[in-house]
């Protein structure tokens, strides 16, 4: 015999938003926001060698707001982060040990990017209490008086400090030079180009890691 209940019930098993959900859910698809997903590989500057374990900060605008994600690479040297697909100003900074910091400034168009770092020129452990000269080659490159340095809290470092530095040399490798070349002017605000006869990325931190800045 037909039953029309029956094929009523089985209609709505089918088409479960045609016959309504007493639980009042919300479909997931509504609340998800488009996404891009950021391809990262970091390398070695000179050599194109994957880079693994290296540190990545990604900062980026989101409706106004600044979001931070991090992350590490993987034995390719690769990391995947998923944005906003209206995420704006992406920063991208990495690091790694025994190479300096680089960032690079991409959009969310921009979704393989290459993150060429170079190797540091100094890795050094010297006692911040006191003063210290940081040479390469023979010659002196940073002069540090004693007590130079204090962490994010302004607190003074209890022991040794690494000191990591990198020489940038323009001449050569302009793709270096972060900044784009460009200045500000603090009176009138114009963005301005700037002539460079070199650089160096320095860091410092102690034996947990914590990162130390000029005091």
């Amino acid at each position: 015999m037909f039953n029309p209940q029956v094929v009523a019930l089985i209609s709505c098993s089918l088409v479960l938003s045609a016959c309504g959900d007493s639980s009042d859910n919300t479909d997931s698809a509504e609340s998800v926001e488009p996404s891009v997903t950021l391809n990262i590989q970091s390398k070695n500057h000179f050599t194109g060698d994957f880079i693994e374990g290296a540190s990545i900060n990604i900062s980026s605008t989101v409706n106004g707001s600044t979001v931070t994600n991090t992350g590490n690479t993987d034995a390719n040297g690769e990391l995947n982060i998923s944005l906003p697909e209206n995420t704006q100003r992406i920063i991208v900074n990495g690091d790694a040990d025994g190479y300096g910091e680089y960032s690079i400034i991409v959009t969310s168009d921009d979704q393989n990017i290459d993150l060429f770092l170079q190797p540091s020129n100094l890795q050094s452990s010297f006692d911040p209490s006191t003063e210290f000269t940081l040479d390469i080659s023979g010659l002196s490159i940073v002069s540090l008086p004693a007590n130079a340095f204090v962490d994010e809290n302004g607190d003074t470092p209890s022991g040794n400090l690494k000191a990591e530095l990198t020489i940038i040399d323009p001449s050569t490798d302009p793709e270096l030079m972060q900044g784009n070349f460009e200045t500000i002017d603090a009176t009138t605000g114009d963005v301005g180009l700037i002539e460079s006869f070199g650089a160096i990325n320095a860091t410092f931190n102690d034996a947990e890691g914590n990162s130390y800045n000029l005091a």
